[in-house]
């Protein structure tokens, strides 16, 4: 009877350690981390293993630490996208994102990467936006090109590393449980 006992426990231990593979874990970017961008983007999105909330976040700042302007923040199937209110200047950027996974437990990270367009293709842009702008009879700023580089670290762990760690702790208790019993014999 012990022994039923015993195993039913360590399956349930078992069991219980495949709740940790349920992270959700980054996949993938666009744009990736560390691109060079030489077209107009309006629109940054991360890609996860697994379906997310709603409530994600991603934050988008410049070289200087200010914040770029989202428009809308959208998730579907597993990605978490920012539309841009406007196309990005040249220079560096990073981007960080926080989301909750299906599991239920909050993840973030970030990433970096650099707009690079041709002078020519700014000149083009920056032109047109003026002719706009007398239209609207609005003005419209235009930031300052930077070249200082920021990194972040990715806010990533190792994800074997907690289901290995129970797996172990499951096996060092089934072992013990089994050697006490043996032992009261």
């Amino acid at each position: 009877m012990m022994k039923k006992y015993v195993m039913a426990v360590g399956i349930g231990f078992l069991l219980s350690a495949q709740s940790a593979f349920a992270h959700t874990h980054m996949t993938g970017s666009s744009p990736e981390d560390g691109a060079v961008i030489e077209t107009e983007t309006t629109e940054i999105s991360v890609q996860f293993d697994t379906p997310i909330e709603e409530s994600g976040v991603i934050t988008i700042t410049d070289a200087n630490g200010q914040d770029v302007p989202v428009e809308e923040i959208t998730t579907g199937d597993g990605e978490l996208i920012a539309t841009l209110a406007s196309p990005l200047e040249n220079g560096d950027f990073d981007a960080e994102w926080n989301i909750i996974g299906e599991d239920g437990h909050e993840m973030e990270g970030s990433f970096s990467f650099t707009i690079a367009i041709a002078e020519e293709a700014v000149e083009e842009n920056t032109e047109a936006s003026s002719e706009e702008a007398v239209m609207e009879e609005e003005p419209e700023e235009v930031a300052t090109e930077t070249t200082d580089s920021e990194t972040q670290e990715e806010n990533q762990r190792n994800p074997i590393v907690v289901p290995a760690s129970i797996g172990l702790l499951t096996l060092a208790a089934a072992g013990g449980a089994i050697f006490f019993m043996r032992r009261k014999k």
